[in-house]
């Protein structure tokens, strides 16, 4: 087996200490949880012939092959037994009870906010599984057909707001600045049969914001300290205070380019959600996210 490990660093080129962009998610009452934010095995002591041990008790069967890219092999479920074994087994997504997800006594969450590095709701996409860290979609260089074109910071362009008269042409922004597209194959994880209270993300308004992504990077410790330690509340709301300020960027609901028919989407499905986002390349080595939307759109 080989594998590579890999750290964020196209955020804030060249620091020492490695810099993500990190997500914020609140809790609402008009919108239904995420299921890719907890594990979806319920933990529990049980006595065996006088010996306790742990067992995972799983809600549902959680999806887990999906970190192939590869087309031909289908999206589905993969049976779990409860064994220790998958105690400790990285596998999220599954449904879970609204109070679970929102109770607070969860590491990471202070009864309002969870602080993350990976994308909420986008979940069972083949080559990343439940979870899509935020960084691997920004920095993942491309094979042609998906993944990031990135530029050298020694022979990048980026926009200096103290000299206007000297700014890169559109030219340049296209071929001298990190670039990243994606097409993914997701399957819903939610019950989508059934029509719960309070609606699920695929069914908000427009200018609904889903969740939050900070403007700056931060480090990794920032984002440990927001699931353990001293005062994990006063970490998270290093984020959460920031929330109606252009420091933390609204991912919010956007109109399609073709309007969709109101009652399709009272009933309907979106197979097609696209996820946009922007960023200001404000220095040689230093990025902002500017902006962010998502449009859900061929319902079915």
């Amino acid at each position: 087996m080989n594998y590579t490990i890999t750290k964020p660093e196209r955020a804030d080129v060249g620091e020492v200490v490695p810099k993500l962009f990190l997500i914020l998610l609140q809790k609402s009452d008009d919108l239904n949880v995420p299921l890719n934010v907890r594990p979806p095995n319920q933990v529990s002591e049980v006595s065996v012939d006088g010996a306790e041990t742990t067992k995972a008790e799983f809600v549902s069967d959680p999806y887990i092959n999906f970190i192939t890219t590869n087309s031909s092999i289908p999206l589905v479920n993969q049976p779990f037994s409860n064994d220790d074994s998958n105690a400790a087994a990285p596998v999220q997504g599954v449904s879970v009870e609204d109070e679970d997800l929102w109770a607070a006594d969860i590491e990471g969450f202070d009864g309002q906010n969870y602080v993350l590095h990976h994308l909420p709701f986008f979940s069972a996409c083949k080559g990343f599984d439940s979870q899509i860290p935020f960084y691997k979609l920004t920095e993942t260089p491309g094979d042609g057909q998906q993944g990031c074109t990135l530029v050298d910071p020694l022979n990048g362009v980026f926009i200096d707001q103290w000299s206007p008269f000297s700014q890169p042409s559109q030219v340049e922004l296209e071929e001298k600045t990190d670039r990243c597209e994606w097409l993914l194959e997701c399957k819903y994880e939610e019950e989508i049969d059934k029509k719960p209270q309070p609606p699920r993300w695929f069914e908000q308004e427009a200018g609904t914001p889903l969740f939050y992504i900070a403007r700056d990077a931060s480090t990794l410790e920032d984002w440990l300290s927001t699931v353990s330690g001293e005062d994990t509340a006063g970490a998270i709301s290093k984020f959460s205070s920031k929330v109606g300020s252009a420091e933390m960027v609204p991912v919010a609901v956007g109109e399609p380019d073709v309007p969709i028919d109101e009652e399709l989407k009272l009933i309907g499905i979106p197979t097609a959600i696209q996820l946009d986002i922007t960023y200001y390349q404000y220095h040689p080595r230093k990025k902002q996210i500017v902006s962010a939307s998502i449009v859900f759109s061929e319902y079915v």
